[in-house]
Order: C-alpha cells, then structure tokens, then sequence
C-alpha cells in the first residue's frame, strides 16, 4: 500500500489520526501500538506479545544462527589451513626443480 496523507482530528481532549482498516490489516497492526519520534515524524509499530514457546523458540534460533556462523568460520579457517599446506607443498616440490637462465 502506498503511503496516504491524512489529517489529525480533535478526538475529546486530545487529537488523533484515523488510519484505514486496509492498512491496519496489511501492516497487522493491534490495538496496542508504539508511537516512536523520529526525524520529522512519528513511526507507529505494533507491540508483539510473545508467548514463553515464542521467545524459547527465538532464542533457539539465535543459538542456531551463532553456531552456523562459528561452523562457517572453522570451515574458512580449515580451507586456509588446508591452501596453506597445498601451496607449500607445491613450492616445495618447485624448489625441486633447477631454474635454467
């Protein structure tokens, strides 16, 4: 959905900003919301509750991720090592050899 100008209305005491039902369901937007200022404007973003099962499961895949990246890294440090040995072991086997001029 593109972004929609609207205007702020006096609602009782206070003044507010009515936000079309299409966008509240495409951006899944609650009844709980956060207003954060930002540079020249406020965002509004929904307030997620989570479940214990939620952020267990979150948590899982934060470790998951963590140990992907560690694996990645001693598998990069394992293909250097292994390039290490194959090159000296190719200039070993050059150093064999006589340069004629």
């Amino acid at each position: 959905m593109k972004p929609i100008t609207t205007k702020i209305k006096k609602i009782g005491n206070s003044k507010g900003v009515i936000i079309p039902k299409k966008m509240l369901q495409e951006q899944e937007l609650s009844e709980d919301i956060i207003l954060t200022p930002v540079e020249g404007g406020v965002l509004i973003s929904s307030v997620k509750e989570y479940s214990m099962d939620d952020l267990i499961t979150l948590e899982k895949q934060k470790l998951d991720e963590n140990n992907y990246l560690k694996m990645a890294e001693n598998e990069i440090h394992t293909l250097n090592e292994r390039e290490l040995k194959s090159y000296a072991k190719e200039t070993d086997e050059f150093n064999d050899f006589d340069v004629i001029d």
